[in-house]
């Protein structure tokens, strides 16, 4: 009886090494319902601290992102800004 290999791509296996639970870029853009562009865009102009973890292997960058992460994002496309000290500023227009 052989066994399949399946194939991991690289980035999926640094973070099966990590410990705690991590969800890629695409992932939070999927879960939030907004683009990756938006989330990219959000860290950018530092109005979300995210990612808290970011994993770099050669030339491979692999941003990681906590469930905390997740909930800042969030907040941040509703127009309030969630820091991880638990203040909440709304954003002015």
């Amino acid at each position: 009886m052989s066994r399949e290999r399946t194939w991991v791509s690289p980035a999926d296996r640094l973070i099966a090494a990590q410990h705690g639970e991590w969800y890629k870029l695409t992932e939070v853009a999927s879960i939030l319902k907004i683009s990756e562009t938006t989330v990219r865009r959000l860290m950018k102009s530092g109005r979300v601290k995210a990612p808290s973890h970011k994993i770099t292997q050669g030339s491979m960058t692999v941003y990681l992102f906590s469930p905390e992460d997740i909930q800042e994002i969030k907040a941040a496309t509703e127009g309030k800004i969630e820091t991880r000290d638990n203040t909440v500023t709304e954003e002015s227009n």
